[in-house]
């Protein structure tokens, strides 16, 4: 189960979050500006050596907790030369929607693994109560001067769960113009990943058989025969990914940054533990119950591009920031996102947002 969907402890800057690219903004600006801007350009040089460690709980009443830890730091060499980690743990519980759809009947799937089954009230939402996984994340980054008013960044990550792998690369460079008030950058991110789904991957579009052992029809599962059977190997996934931006300080206290974003995904797509419910008809006796299931097929290509926009400006001792992000992809999908946020500080050592 690819735990990337699940991460609420960062607000997300990109589609794919564990492919991140690095800080797309890194400006030079007055000791005013410092506060208000560093959630948007990124930090700035560390002063020696600087740890920070996090852990969030998550709980969806009915679906899934998680419990996220974090752990960050830099340090700061000699030239200007800052080198960064980070590592992550998410575990994951719960329940999560097999995409089959509601009936008016006890409804019966296997396990992921093919062992064990699971029953669904009438009229529920299906939804897999054995749902559960870990994922460990570590990456690390290395920034570095390029002439007096420019700097790049060379990343590296990897990341590991039950059933994925991940690991990718990053780079970004970016340079400081009109007395460091305007900088422009560019960054690229490509990975390889590794799906091996519990059971096997399975054949997309094959049908669910009837459990042995005490179902009646339309009860189904994975068999060791046949469609729907253990599935296949591993399968692969390639995604590369690139971004353009610049960000301006409008004034002492306000600075705004726009970017774009291009990603192609090339390989396997498609979610191994969702199927497709294949319904009665409306002259069917029980129209809309569900008379078979499928396993799910998705394109193994596909082009996502998006624009994206923030304002932030400081308000005394607090920071406000607005932003717009319009997505869109080859697969026929749009959205609009409208992002606004206050931070209010309370003394020196807590805010709320």
């Amino acid at each position: 189960m690819q735990l990337k969907r699940f991460s609420p402890f960062f607000r997300p800057r990109s589609e794919s979050s564990r492919r991140p690219l690095p800080p797309a903004t890194k400006v030079g600006i007055q000791s005013s500006l410092a506060a208000a801007s560093c959630a948007l350009l990124g930090q700035g040089a560390a002063q020696g050596a600087e740890v920070d460690t996090a852990v969030l709980t998550y709980v969806e009443p009915g679906r899934v907790s998680a419990v996220e830890a974090v752990a960050q730091g830099s340090k700061e060499l000699r030239n200007g030369h800052i080198l960064g980690f980070k590592f992550v743990y998410d575990a994951l519980t719960g329940a999560s929607a097999n995409g089959a759809t509601p009936a008016d009947r006890v409804q019966t799937f296997t396990r992921p693994s093919g062992q064990g089954s699971y029953s669904v009230d009438p009229g529920k939402t299906p939804l897999d109560t054995t749902f559960k996984d870990n994922r460990f994340a570590l990456s690390g980054s290395w920034n570095f001067p390029v002439g007096r008013l420019s700097s790049a960044t060379l990343g590296t990550n990897l990341s590991t769960e039950t059933d994925y792998f991940s690991a990718g690369l990053s780079g970004s460079i970016s340079r400081d113009l009109f007395l460091r008030n305007t900088t422009v950058s560019a960054g690229f991110s490509a990975s390889a990943d590794r799906i091996n789904p519990q059971g096997g991957t399975p054949d997309p579009l094959t049908p669910m058989i009837a459990p042995t052992g005490g179902g009646h029809e339309g009860d189904f599962r994975r068999d060791d025969e046949g469609g729907g059977g253990p599935g296949g190997p591993a399968e692969h996934k390639n995604v590369v990914e690139g971004l353009v931006g610049v960000s301006q300080v409008l004034d002492r206290h306000t600075v705004m940054q726009l970017n774009y974003s291009a990603s192609h995904f090339s390989g396997y797509q498609t979610d191994p533990y969702k199927i497709l419910s294949v319904v009665a008809g409306a002259s069917a006796t029980t129209p809309g119950d569900p008379v078979d299931y499928l396993y799910e097929k998705r394109p193994d290509n596909r082009t996502k591009q998006s624009l994206y926009g923030e304002v932030r400006r400081r308000v005394g001792s607090d920071v406000a920031d607005v932003s717009y992000r319009y997505f869109w992809d080859d697969w026929g999908i749009h959205s609009h996102t409208i992002d606004v946020h206050y931070d209010h500080q309370l003394g020196a050592t807590y805010d709320i947002t």
